[in-house]
């Protein structure tokens, strides 16, 4: 994968990535960058930045029992791609393209190369879904933002994203799938003292047709 190796220096990887940023600007992209948090206690968020436009979104995730640190970084990545599937219809034509930043590696493998027996398929697949139905009308490139690189919009949205985590009244935890390792954990912890040995196994999707979208 393309992108800032991890001896790149932080000056370095914000010099390269305000080169993508203009370059995406230049092409007319609609740009977001986001980010997940689970901090102390437990407690999860998410947020959405948009830049050049007023969009900002703040999701509360709960209180992390039942939902991983690389889930919530899938979870908004899910959120901006829904979000991006919106604002980017077919009778929109202010944007012409569609640019994530993330600083989770892991997440953006997972989604650009979907693996059924992976963590958190559920979320990889809707994620998938969404992008592969943008990218057949928009050009579509996903970025990889190392944390703390000096960046001004992923500094705000990773204070966003601990904000809602710690601060947030509600929460929408119930209306996502429930994490699947999460649940794996729980369960096989309840069943560890039981006499008799048992296969506990991770739900898996379908095969899909493998699709690789652009990152770096």
């Amino acid at each position: 994968m393309g992108g800032p190796t991890p001896n790149t220096s932080k000056d370095e990887v914000a010099k390269k990535i305000k080169t993508q940023l203009q370059e995406e600007a230049n092409n007319n992209s609609l740009i977001m960058f986001t980010d997940g948090s689970l901090i102390e206690g437990r407690k999860a968020g998410s947020a959405v930045y948009a830049q050049h436009t007023h969009l900002t979104l703040k999701i509360h995730l709960g209180q992390g029992k039942t939902i991983t640190n690389y889930e919530t970084e899938l979870t908004v990545l899910w959120f901006a791609a829904t979000t991006a599937q919106e604002m980017l219809n077919p009778a929109q034509t202010e944007w012409r393209g569609l640019a994530i930043f993330s600083d989770s590696q892991a997440a953006l493998k997972a989604i650009c190369r979907p693996n059924t027996k992976s963590k958190a398929q559920h979320l990889c697949l809707k994620i998938y879904k969404t992008l592969t139905s943008l990218w057949e009308r928009r050009n579509l490139t996903l970025y990889w933002c190392p944390g703390h690189s000096n960046v001004p919009e992923n500094k705000k949205v990773d204070t966003l994203a601990k904000q809602v985590a710690d601060n947030h009244p509600t929460s929408i935890q119930d209306t996502l799938p429930q994490s699947l390792s999460c649940l794996f954990q729980t369960t096989k912890k309840r069943l560890w003292n039981q006499p008799k040995s048992r296969t506990l196994q991770e739900d898996t999707l379908s095969d899909q047709t493998q699709r690789k979208f652009t990152m770096h």
